[in-house]
């Protein structure tokens, strides 16, 4: 992307912010679903992010001429909002009669379900980490940002990055090797749907929900490929 390019879709060039969806988002939406274990609540988080961008596209901080590592960062805070609402939810759920719960049908998809049932069980080892750590693992070994990339969203130094990711491999490897239970699927409310509403007259970036819609959204790749890797 060029030094034009940047300055057109952030001075609210629809084309070019469109453009910066059809490249980010796949990146954005699998590193969603690997801190939510959700493929349906992954959608969400994605289509809040762009949201999200789209307002905010002038603060936008790029890295190296691209808005990826800033979009990873939002969509980190906005899957702990949605996974905020998910327990409140289930806390909710558990005191209902039991004729009262409804599945989802976003979630009742055959070819996903092993997908999900698989990542929750590296997410139950994620989520023990301290937040820092778990924020360089998101990014810099689920999502494949650099960790000078990484250093410069975060505001650390890369070494900083280096030593989190380091001490994090070994937290996960010890945890995922004595593990013997997977934690309990997600339950997802049909009302979490709209992470982010849309104001009058601010109708979001063209694009963002009918992409999703229409399958851009990929099957994400092996959760804990480089979880074994050498730093």
């Amino acid at each position: 992307m060029t030094i034009q390019r940047e300055t057109l879709w952030q001075s609210g060039d629809s084309d070019e912010f469109e453009a910066v969806f059809d490249r980010c988002s796949r990146a954005v939406y699998n590193h969603a679903f690997r801190l939510t274990g959700s493929w349906s609540v992954a959608e969400d988080v994605t289509q809040a992010v762009f949201l999200t961008a789209w307002r905010r596209r002038a603060e936008i901080r790029l890295v190296d001429g691209s808005p990826l590592p800033w979009l990873l960062v939002t969509a980190s805070h906005h899957a702990r909002s949605e996974q905020r609402t998910l327990t409140r939810w289930r806390n909710r759920l558990f005191r209902a009669p039991a004729d009262e719960i409804l599945p989802d049908p976003a979630d009742d998809v055959a070819g996903r379900l092993d997908d999900e049932r698989r990542m929750r069980e590296v997410l139950a080892a994620v989520r023990r980490l301290p937040r820092a750590e778990r924020e360089a693992v998101a990014l810099c070994l689920w999502s494949g940002v650099s960790y000078a990339e990484a250093a410069a969203v975060l505001g650390v130094t890369e070494s900083t990055v280096r030593s989190r990711v380091s001490r994090a491999r070994a937290r996960l490897s010890r945890q995922l090797a004595t593990d013997p239970d997977p934690p309990p699927p997600i339950v997802r409310p049909p009302s979490v749907g709209a992470a982010v509403p849309v104001r009058p007259n601010d109708p979001g970036p063209p694009g963002t929900t009918a992409s999703l819609a229409a399958g851009r959204s990929p099957k994400v790749t092996a959760a804990t490929a480089h979880l074994q890797e050498e730093s």
